[in-house]
């Protein structure tokens, strides 16, 4: 040990030994063990629950030994209470001071491993699933207890850094040698204090005055200056081992560009005040309680706060991230805590040196919580590496833009019933909704024009500028968003037709039959366009709300923003709906028919895209093949391929034929799309869409049956007997999704799945060929008659009357076939011939 060292910091902590800091943060150990003590009093042979029990449950703050994910002492608890010969005996090995140290920890932390599986089956309280018993944390405070002459509180964070502090031999990966090697510094320190009696003298008469535990063999005092060390010396000793974090910052990251830009990291929580003021976490947890009311435990919340304030130290990594989806960045932590009051929200700092900023999508579930401490959290993909170190050389080495900006061009394909539907709505649209407060002010008012008519923005318009001519009504804010969403070079036609749709009858230009409610509007004498208040209140008071909604914004955090849409493709779909059109509108002075251009679906989306970047947009195509890809993608089947996006190092523009406008694809926008295999039209699938789309297989999943009986019949069973039938006589392609089966509860709905589903889908695979239909369902379904015993009218040559003629039965009721028959043509049917 360096002793130059060690004595430098020893000077340190006697100078801060008993200040109002040290009272606040770190004399609450003293209180404890003061009422412990006199509890504890282990009997070899006895029963020492009780005692064990009330020791632990002493007045005060219990994060010595415990923490929201960190709960050794209810899990020994536990095990007293479900295996009580088993606990005691553990204890009794672990206090034997004839065995040695390593033996006995191995031996206690075994007994119980083995009743682990046990009391998770027992145990609701927490999820029973870490050897929290087997914790060198709680091991060295029941031996602390039992001879505190001769053991020492541990905690492996401290040890490490403190033996990163004072040029101590790295810390071993060995549980047990650890804390055999931490005891030997421990009786190191213990001998060089013991050497400095005028502190000593200090030391025993503060504790004395203020009633606390006289600590007689210093190993109170011990941890606690290797804890103040390491404290002390954060900004050198962790930028050698510092600890890594993932935060988000903001709602959704909504302060992520404020907090990059300004260099710090920020908390909420605003309404706790200055953090220091608080001496553990259950006093904060009281606090968010009395200040934001709920069910939770706010046991979470609480710990963000104290992380935030205590276990983050300069030299720290911190990694941003964005929802359950992206990382945005990480940097280095330059600051203690502080309390900022200069600013309205996200008062909670800490300085910054943001080194990498981006957008990364993560290859699983990120975990929700604000703050967590990843520093020894295995990476979900690969568990081999931690979970820093992958995402840190992902960051690294990978070009940010490249990551954010290229778009998922997919199709997912199978036979009807396997869920493709049903997998975008479960498992993809959660990709591209948010709450609204990830929105800025800005983003609000481009989403709420974006979703109002051209005659309602003009109203809005008119309500701010007051009367006016249709030149100065076009620089109107509201009507330039508008414009710049719709990418229109057609303002003026539109502002003239929208006006005079709605205005008042005694504008006799106006075709009456043309007129469009609410007439709002009003010309007057001199040519100005205004608008009628008592019109609005009557026929369009949401325009009051919109005006609100946006100079008032207050984003809510049940509301959801939605940043895909869904569309279906089919025979008549056109270019005219997915990018473009024309839609007939009025001219003013004669009334007659003009045209004006009309965004389809894709364009809007596109559009909205491009005003934020930001966040990634998708379009979902139910049935894509049914639609001729070709001519309703137009030139713009080119553009979505991933480097002929807008930005792009390829990136191509065309000009739209309607509206003469150049147009990219921007770079945020996924496309996916469904595709039943079973349809005909795949047959003539588009070679250009086969190209730029990727294809995720989807197939019949008899395992989500898995244990379904309907009056004994096994449902997984049924479906792969149908599937094994159907691809040898048609293929693969038109097998039975699992899905048919999903929902089917009841005999009733057994049946319905069959005359409704199954059957119709059946029939067209074969196209009318019954036999084929009877050697895959069996003939208990039809009613069979021999074509040769049917009388004709008259006899033909040409014609020959062998054969057999199907009808299928009526299963949907009783009428058609009986409950008891319709079970024995399933069992037939599975059972084959």
């Amino acid at each position: 040990m360096n002793k130059e060292l060690l004595s430098t910091y020893w000077d340190n902590y006697k100078a801060d030994f008993g200040s109002e800091s040290f009272q606040k943060s770190e004399a609450y150990k003293w209180n404890l063990f003061h009422q412990m003590y006199p509890i504890w009093n282990w009997k070899p042979g006895a029963s020492n629950k009780d005692m064990f029990t009330k020791t632990f449950q002493v007045d005060g703050p219990k994060n010595l030994w415990q923490s929201g994910n960190f709960f050794p002492i209810s899990m020994l608890t536990w095990m007293w209470e479900k295996f009580p010969i088993e606990t005691e005996k553990a204890l009794n090995l672990l206090f034997d001071e004839k065995i040695e140290l390593s033996e006995r920890i191995t031996e206690f932390t075994t007994i119980l491993d083995e009743k682990l599986p046990e009391l998770a089956k027992l145990i609701t309280e927490k999820p029973i699933n870490h050897h929290y018993h087997g914790d060198l944390r709680a091991i060295s405070i029941y031996l602390a207890l039992q001879n505190p002459s001769k053991y020492f509180l541990y905690k492996h964070t401290v040890f490490k850094d403190f033996s990163i502090v004072l040029e101590l031999p790295p810390v071993k990966t060995g549980k047990t040698s650890n804390y055999l090697d931490f005891l030997s510094v421990c009786n190191e320190l213990r001998g060089f204090i013991q050497s400095d009696s005028a502190f000593l003298l200090t030391y025993k008469s503060y504790l004395s005055t203020n009633d606390l535990y006289p600590d007689p063999y210093l190993h109170l005092l011990i941890q606690d200056f290797m804890l103040f060390t390491m404290s002390q010396n954060k900004s050198t000793h962790l930028s050698n081992s510092p600890k890594y974090w993932l935060y988000a910052p903001g709602e959704n990251a909504n302060m992520w560009e404020d907090f990059h830009k300004n260099g710090i990291m920020g908390l909420g929580w605003d309404e706790l005040g200055d953090l220091t003021q608080y001496s553990t976490k259950e006093e904060i947890a009281t606090r968010l309680k009395e200040l934001y009311v709920g069910d939770t435990s706010k046991a979470n919340d609480a710990t963000a706060n104290v992380d935030f304030r205590s276990s983050i130290s300069i030299g720290d990594i911190v990694i941003a991230k964005k929802g359950r989806n992206a990382y945005l960045g990480y940097g280095i932590v330059t600051s203690d805590y502080y309390f900022d009051d200069s600013v309205a929200h996200y008062k909670h700092k800490r300085n910054v040196n943001w080194v990498k900023s981006g957008h990364w999508e993560s290859e699983h579930s990120i975990v929700l919580k604000t703050l967590t401490d990843i520093t020894n959290l295995p990476y979900k993909p690969n568990p081999s590496m931690l979970a820093h170190e992958a995402i840190l050389n992902i960051m690294n080495d990978t070009n940010p833009e490249e990551m954010n900006h290229t778009p998922l061009n997919q199709i997912l394909y199978g036979p009807p019933g396997t869920g493709k539907t049903f997998t975008l709505n479960k498992e993809y649209f959660s990709k591209y909704t948010s709450n609204e407060t990830s929105l800025s002010a800005d983003q609000h008012f481009i989403n709420v024009v974006g979703e109002c008519s051209w005659w309602q923005v003009i109203a809005i318009a008119l309500m701010q500028e007051g009367k006016s001519k249709v030149s100065a009504l076009s620089e109107n804010k509201w009507i330039k968003q508008k414009a710049a969403l719709s990418n229109s070079n057609t303002v003026r036609p539109t502002l003239w037709s929208q006006l005079q749709s709605h205005t008042i009858e005694q504008c006799s230009f106006v075709n009456v039959k043309a007129k469009q409610q609410p007439f709002i509007f009003n010309k007057t004498e001199d040519s100005f366009w205004e608008i009628l208040p008592e019109e609005v209140k009557e026929n369009a008071p949401e325009l009051l709300d919109l005006i609100e909604s946006v100079e008032n914004f207050k984003p809510r955090t049940d509301k959801k923003i939605e940043r895909f849409v869904f569309t279906t493709f089919h025979q008549g779909y056109s270019y005219e709906d997915f990018i473009e059109g024309i839609k007939p509108v009025l001219e003013e002075n004669d009334g007659q028919l003009q045209y004006q251009i009309e965004d389809g679906i894709f364009k809007r989306l596109c559009l909205k895209a491009e005003s934020d970047p930001q966040n990634k947009y998708a379009i979902f195509i139910d049935e894509i093949n049914r639609g001729n890809v070709s001519a309703i993608f137009g030139e713009l089947i080119t553009l979505i391929e991933a480097d002929k996006r807008k930005g792009a190092a390829n990136e191509l523009t065309v000009i739209l034929p309607y509206s003469k406008r150049s147009f990219s694809v921007p770079s945020n926008i996924d496309i996916y799309g469904t595709m039943n295999t079973a349809d005909r039209s795949v047959e003539a699938l588009d070679t250009a869409l086969r190209r730029r789309f990727s294809f995720v297989e989807m197939l019949p999943d008899a395992s989500k049956l898995e244990n379904k009986q309907i009056e004994g019949i096994d449902l997984a069973l049924l479906l792969n007997t149908l599937n094994e039938r159907i691809e040898v006589l048609v293929d693969r392609d038109h097998t039975i999704g699992h899905a048919f089966f999903m929902n089917v509860e009841t005999l009733s709905d057994l049946r319905s799945a069959f005359a409704n589903k199954i059957i119709p889908l059946l029939q067209e695979y074969f196209y009318g060929n019954y036999r084929k239909m009877e050697m895959v369902i069996g003939s208990a379904f039809f009613h069979i008659t021999e074509a040769n015993k049917v009388k004709f009218a008259v006899k033909s040559d040409d014609f020959d009357a062998d054969g057999t003629v199907y009808h299928i039965k009526n299963i949907s009721n009783t009428d058609g076939m009986s409950d008891a028959s319709f079970i024995e043509a399933l069992t037939q049917l599975i059972q084959g011939a």
